[in-house]
């Protein structure tokens, strides 16, 4: 038994203290091993995963090795997010079963898939909403067990007298008050007591129907609520605006709005999110009853419910077994044994790496339209690549660009320029978990096994939200989501992007860094051995631009059609050639983190640095110097709104 770090290419015999989901793979040969109670195929490779417990147990058949680690909870995905990643497995086998073609494959939108039924009311609530009054009604007023029992009790409390009273009392002479001639007053008596219980079975069953009913609401209303965000995020960058460059903003549209319309959608999640609020509020209610305190969180109640009389026939029970029945029907298939864990984990991670290539194959050729060509390449076999199988080429006016899909789940993009463009997906929500401190030391940790690499360069793609990332420290959002060519002097020199089903920007991510790759490898070759004439392709509409030789080894080159520029710098800093495109008609005013995605999208190599509305200053891709400070130090730059020297000290 040995692991496989992703990252690195290397094979240990052991497991960091630390271990990220997705980083790592056990490789098996001819030894037995077993993960999770779950015995492995010989001369496998498989992902390193959590049991339902959340904890990962790996040993060898014969005992000789083991291995036990516990995952926080932060590294396993959402569910919204799980759901949504095994569905782009399932689709993609689907369509490589029936023998579908490339163009087939990027016509799936790279999107939480059935999001208008998400964002409506479920049935479930449909259901509790319009028997919630029943279920009112037994919290208030339960049924309830009577249990007599004999008891001495003084003579002021006692109500009714056991049968056996007088010779009780004739044995104790301590409860007797005094004796008078005929007779004994008594102080103490035998009665009868009568106590109400009620910790019956069907009142437990209401409790747990309760939390149950919240825990689905929650769930539910996070995915909304979710959903919402990103509706409202794709309505605002689809809608007409001076912040976003009109050719990204066609993008986005292109790839949300064909499904459907975002406003009306935002409307609807609204509206469901007002309904679940009030049926949250009315079931938190439940809680201060005197029922739920007498119950509480001690009584346990299996998932197969006992119809009882009470449950099948009164009047407000009823709805309690039939609300219960529906749960029961939501949660189906929740309840799974270790081979159907292990199944669905391998699955969440075969998930992953397939939205990963559905996106690099929007990126290349977009979804197949007029209005989304992507980087305009075209697949030259037109074939769905699968895990371990033949590269799939293709062309355009960029270039020859080959894809290859490699068995341990990364992807290697390669083409006439001098490193290889690897893709590295790595399942962890990185920025699910606030602490910065932990999030710091997973980057650090990448950071040095990235070794400098004269062959590839190396992207790092992880599931992560932009609501996440907003709630880090400033310089911690700019570490989480860089391609390593937008870099302050003091960062860790490594590419690393968010990727999501509910992030619409995913797309324009994974665009922007082939764009780096292949473009910003080909501009900074210049002058070449060999004329090559995609120095001259526009990087923005892929149309013929005129070439300008400039002075220390620079061009520029123009394009008559979209109005961009493109073609290399030199920096004053640190005197290096780096590559830009300078885009035509834009003005832009945005201040966060993730302005660049927003606002250019793909259309970028160095980051420009405005000042006012000047785009036509840049940040050095290699050591972080706005050449606008070197022009005017006195201004203050648009980037971060700080005057300059030499360094860009806190730019975001």
């Amino acid at each position: 038994m040995q692991f496989f770090n992703r990252l690195t290419g290397s094979i240990t015999d052991e497991l960091p203290d630390q271990v990220i989901l997705g980083q790592w793979q056990v490789l098996t040969d001819s030894q037995r091993v077993l993960i999770n109670t779950v015995e492995l195929n010989l001369n496998s490779r498989e992902y390193i995963f959590p049991d339902s417990g959340h904890r990962l147990s790996l040993r060898s058949f014969d005992r000789t090795l083991r291995c036990e680690k516990q995952f926080p909870l932060w590294q396993l995905p959402s569910n919204i997010l799980s759901e949504s990643l095994r569905f782009f497995e399932r689709e993609l086998q689907k369509l490589v079963s029936n023998s579908a073609t490339w163009i087939d494959w990027v016509k799936i939108p790279p999107l939480v898939p059935e999001i208008e039924q998400k964002i409506n009311i479920q049935p479930l609530e449909v259901i509790t909403k319009q028997n919630l009054g029943h279920i009112e009604e037994v919290c208030h007023r339960p049924r309830t067990y009577l249990k007599l029992e004999t008891e001495r009790l003084p003579v002021s409390r006692a109500q009714r007298i056991s049968p056996h009273a007088a010779s009780i009392l004739a044995a104790h002479t301590e409860d007797w008050q005094r004796r008078t001639f005929r007779s004994v007053v008594p102080k103490r008596v035998l009665c009868m007591v009568r106590e109400e219980l009620w910790d019956i079975y069907e009142n437990k069953v209401t409790v747990r129907l309760i939390d149950n009913l919240l825990e689905y609401i929650r769930q539910h209303l996070q995915q909304v609520q979710t959903l919402k965000r990103q509706l409202e995020e794709t309505e605002y960058l689809s809608g007409t605006t001076g912040d976003i460059h009109w050719r990204n903003q066609q993008r986005i549209y292109t790839l949300w709005g064909n499904h459907f319309d975002a406003a009306t959608a935002v409307t609807t999640a609204e509206v469901t999110l007002r309904e679940l609020q009030q049926l949250q509020y009315k079931l938190r209610s439940l809680i201060d009853t005197d029922l739920y305190k007498a119950i509480g969180l001690r009584a346990a109640v299996g998932t197969t419910l006992k119809r009882t009389n009470i449950l099948v026939n009164d009047q407000h029970y009823r709805y309690v077994d039939l609300l219960w029945r529906e749960w029961s029907r939501c949660q189906s298939g929740q309840a799974k044994n270790s081979r159907q864990v292990f199944e669905d984990n391998q699955e969440l991670f075969r998930g992953f790496e397939s939205f990963c290539l559905l996106l690099i194959g929007l990126a290349l050729t977009g979804s197949g339209n007029d209005d989304d060509k992507g980087l305009g390449f075209q697949a030259i076999a037109n074939l769905i690549p699968t895990r371990g199988s033949h590269p799939i080429q293709f062309h355009g006016a960029l270039g020859e660009v080959c894809l290859t899909w490699q068995e341990d789940g990364s992807f290697l993009l390669q083409s006439d320029v001098t490193k290889n463009l690897r893709f590295i997906p790595i399942i962890a929500p990185l920025t699910a978990t606030h602490d910065s401190e932990i999030i710091a030391s997973i980057l650090e940790t990448f950071s040095d096994s990235l070794i400098p690499d004269t062959e590839n360069q190396t992207v790092i793609l992880y599931p992560g939200t932009e609501e996440e990332r907003q709630k880090l420290p400033l310089f911690l959002q700019r570490k989480i989501n860089t391609l390593g060519n937008d870099h302050l002097p003091e960062d860790l020199a490594m590419a690393i992007l968010p990727v999501s089903p509910v992030d619409i920007i995913s797309v324009e991510r994974v665009a922007r860094a082939i764009q780096w790759w292949l473009n910003g490898q080909r501009y900074q070759s210049y002058p070449p051995i060999q004329i090559n004439m995609t120095l001259q392709v526009c990087p923005v509409c892929h149309s013929t631009g005129s070439l300008m030789p400039l002075d220390n080894q620079s061009f520029r080159c123009e394009c008559s059609e979209c109005g961009s520029s493109w073609g290399t710098r030199t920096c004053g800093s640190c005197g290096r050639k780096y590559p830009f495109i300078q885009l035509a008609g834009i003005e832009s005013h945005m201040r966060q983190p993730s302005w660049i995605d927003r606002t250019l999208g793909r259309d970028v190599l160095a980051i420009p640095c405005w000042k006012e509305n000047n785009n036509a200053t840049f940040i050095c891709s290699f050591c972080g110097t706005c050449s606008q400070a070197q022009q005017v130090s006195s201004e203050a730059c648009i980037r971060c709104g700080e005057s300059h020297s030499l360094s860009i000290g806190s730019h975001l």
